[in-house]
């Protein structure tokens, strides 16, 4: 395969940070906006939370569990 094709085919599959914004675009072509800039901001820190989790193989329920027990995940130190 030329590289070029790759190169294309490269920018149809989403990369992570697209796939990361596509769910706020979403939210907000069903919604027609989002309301406040404090929702805003708190879908997109949850948002962040969760994609963060999944990218280190943790299950966002249970992710969410922990933080709702008080007891947050987060990742480990480099």
């Amino acid at each position: 395969m030329p590289k070029s094709a790759l190169a294309v085919g490269r920018f149809k599959r989403h990369p992570v940070p697209d796939r990361d914004i596509r769910m706020v675009k979403l939210r907000q072509k069903v919604s027609g906006c989002q309301c406040t800039l404090t929702g805003v901001r708190q879908f997109c820190a949850i948002r962040s939370y969760l994609a963060t989790a999944a990218k280190h193989g943790v299950h966002f329920f249970d992710a969410l569990v922990r933080l709702a027990e008080g007891r947050p995940w987060m990742p480990a130190a480099a």
